[in-house]
């Protein structure tokens, strides 16, 4: 295989790879990537 097309592959794959995750990031997320999160507690502000 020539390194030409390997490069074109490999370029094609990740192409697919993100367009992937910007649609289906939110979905499947495990970190909360575009998600509010709504368990965050407000900590009470401390005024001196």
């Amino acid at each position: 295989m020539r390194f030409d097309l390997l490069m074109i592959v490999i370029g094609l794959l990740l192409l697919v790879a993100m367009t992937l995750t910007l649609l289906f990031g939110r979905e499947y997320s495990r970190h909360g990537y575009g998600t509010i999160l709504s368990n965050i507690k407000e900590c009470p502000s401390i005024t001196a």
